[in-house]
């Protein structure tokens, strides 16, 4: 872990733009806190139980009083090492930054943005709430980023999201009053990093604060028009200042009369006040949050979308529906998933029907959505990553159940060796009962397969990586 001493000194002049209600010797508490070198984490579960976590690591775990299923953990944890972190059997977050989604009171059934969603942890504990149900739109404008948020949202198994990389002013012009809850998690100029990123103090300045909000501002303005009458809005930030803050949260309101700010309480902290919590780490196990809840009162009626009329979804022909159903009744045999069959160029993906037209979404950059099934071939079919993450291993009619060395090898993108006799294809790997991905087996070798390029039916066809 970087000792604070290692970190270049907190910029001068940080100090004077906290807000006025911290008093002299709350300021010189916060920065004492943040030039510990104690890094506040927390694990949420996701497909096992407590019991499995101590089982398998002897820590002891306090819970987080304001998170589902979440617990704090020691500074010393090596949890994201553990074949378990790759199973998706939980989760690795900031103790504080999963506040937000608990004042979203998100439900079954709702349908959901989150605005600026990677890397993925206030998504999941939406997806967690949501219970397979409702929508989740994941959106994360930047390429690089969107990239690890897939990979967390396919890890974790999350079966109801569309994800896309887009700009907030595109989506709020395909989604005009579409959504229960609208999260806008804003990028920030990050002084809630203080505590372990050198970058976090280099890049900070009154004037880089200052364009923050401005942004800020920019993405609310998007944002609430895609809130439905009755709907929430949860606007946040890991940073400290009352410019990003307090500022944005005002100058919105005074921009948009018929969203009110809404008080809220959640467990193990302080009511709100004015609809704006404040979590500082010199208070509270964490790293610093900053959380405001809007509800819009207006009672407008939604517009009609601007969608792209002229594109149109790829149409799922009888070949395609072949190859999928004799993948799974040789593969999946005991699996009873399920849903409308969506093709998204040559994948499929099944989608529950609370998920948007497809003209809705015809055009925008889409790079996950549903569940999705795997990649329509030459001459078959090829099982996505995703489909195996969502199994359990009866689910398979080929599973094949590694140790934890075993799981190492293959997370590193080592093939595993099987008994020479044993049949080929398909195969799900486990560990512990959680699935890892498919493989493929042929003459006595377990290869990771993401995709095939070329000639399927040539060996050197595969291209062998992890997505």
């Amino acid at each position: 872990m970087r000792g604070a001493d290692s970190l270049p000194p907190i910029p001068v002049g940080w100090m004077d733009t906290l807000p006025d209600s911290l008093c002299e010797l709350e300021r010189l508490s916060l920065r004492s806190a943040i030039e510990s070198s104690e890094l506040m984490r927390a694990v949420r579960l996701n497909k096992i139980d407590l019991s499995m976590l101590i089982e398998t690591f002897s820590l002891k775990y306090e819970a987080v009083p304001w998170a589902e299923r979440a617990y704090f953990l020691p500074s010393d944890h090596e949890l994201g090492k553990h074949p378990l972190h790759a199973a998706g059997a939980y989760y690795l977050q900031e103790p504080s930054a999963m506040a937000a989604v608990g004042a979203m009171e998100v439900e079954q059934g709702h349908r959901v943005l989150d605005l600026c969603a990677a890397p993925g942890g206030k998504s999941g504990q939406i997806s967690a709430r949501l219970n397979g149900g409702g929508l989740l739109v994941a959106n994360e404008p930047h390429a690089q980023r969107m990239r690890i948020l897939r990979g967390n949202l396919i890890r974790l198994g999350v079966t109801n999201a569309l994800m896309l990389c887009e700009s907030a002013e595109r989506l709020a012009e395909r989604f005009p009053a579409a959504f229960d809850r609208v999260l806008v998690d804003a990028p920030c100029s990050g002084e809630g990093m203080f505590r372990r990123e050198a970058t976090a103090r280099l890049q900070w300045s009154e004037a880089s604060v200052k364009g923050c909000a401005k942004r800020q501002l920019a993405l609310l303005r998007n944002a609430q028009s895609m809130v439905k009458p009755g709907g929430l809005l949860v606007y946040s930030t890991c940073t400290f200042n009352r410019f990003e803050n307090e500022g944005v949260a005002q100058a919105f309101l005074d921009e948009h009369p018929s969203f009110a700010a809404e008080d809220f309480c959640l467990p193990g902290l302080p009511d709100s006040s004015d609809g704006m919590l404040r979590l500082y780490p010199h208070r509270r196990q964490g790293e610093g949050q900053f959380i405001a809840r809007f509800r819009n009162h207006g009672d407008g009626r939604a517009q009609e979308p601007r969608i792209a009329r002229s594109a149109r979804p790829a149409l799922i022909t009888r070949r395609d529906a072949e190859y999928f159903e004799s993948f799974r009744q040789q593969t999946l045999p005991n699996w009873s998933g399920g849903g409308e069959l969506m093709k998204i160029g040559n994948w499929l993906c099944y989608i529950n029907d609370s998920f948007p037209p497809p003209d809705q979404i015809a055009g925008l950059s889409i790079k996950g959505i549903g569940l999705e099934l795997g990649e329509l071939a030459a001459d078959g079919f090829i099982p996505a990553k995703a489909l195996a993450m969502t199994l359990r291993p009866g689910s398979a009619s080929n599973c094949l159940e590694i140790t934890i060395d075993e799981a190492r090898a293959w997370l590193s993108g080592t093939a595993l060796r099987i008994d020479s006799s044993s049949s080929s294809g398909w195969i799900l790997i486990s560990y512990r009962g959680l699935p890892l991905g498919f493989g493929f087996a042929e003459r006595g070798r377990v290869r990771s397969v993401s995709r095939r390029s070329g000639d399927p039916r040539k060996r050197n066809a595969w291209e062998l990586r992890h997505i």
